[in-house]
């Protein structure tokens, strides 16, 4: 993985983006190939992650 991370946490936190993976669809129709992976917190709990492949 390259890039930032991105999850629903930061986005609503930092980004103050209430509706991330609307945004992300966008995002993708727009065409930027965004990868997501499923993870869990240190309590079990699943979230996912967005992050964008940089070219090198």
């Amino acid at each position: 993985m390259s890039g930032r991370e991105l999850t629903r946490q930061v986005a609503i936190n930092t980004l103050h983006v209430q509706e991330v993976t609307t945004r992300i669809s966008e995002l993708r129709r727009l065409g930027l190939d965004i990868k997501s992976e499923w993870k869990r917190d240190f309590g079990g709990t699943r979230y996912k992650s967005y992050h964008v492949e940089m070219s090198k």
